[in-house]
């Protein structure tokens, strides 16, 4: 992640005995989400995921935005009521759709 263009800063944080995530900022959407297509962040969150019986229940990555009009806080989404690995990654501002997370 550190390599990754536009990288800040992360940490990682764990409460016992089941909670462990990671913080990170960068630069702005468009690395992160770069970041979030990388081979090594999908291969991690589908080992996580692996159908929720494994290793975890889920993963997300929870964006917050500094709006110029002031206070913003992080937007939630769920796109369906079951839990599954998401089709396409989300689009970068200058795409109209993302690319399928797995590719043939």
């Amino acid at each position: 992640m550190r390599r990754m263009k536009g990288y800040r800063w992360h940490t990682v944080y764990y409460q016992f005995p089941f909670t462990l995530g990671t913080i990170a900022f960068f630069s702005d959407r468009d690395a992160l989400l770069t970041f979030a297509r990388s081979r090594h962040h999908r291969d991690l969150m589908c080992w996580v995921t692996d159908h929720g019986t494994t290793n975890a229940t889920g993963g997300y990555i929870r964006l917050y935005n500094a709006e110029p009009e002031g206070y913003s806080n992080g937007i939630w989404r769920a796109e369906a009521d079951g839990m599954a690995h998401i089709p396409t990654f989300t689009p970068l501002s200058t795409e109209t759709a993302g690319p399928p997370v797995h590719r043939g």
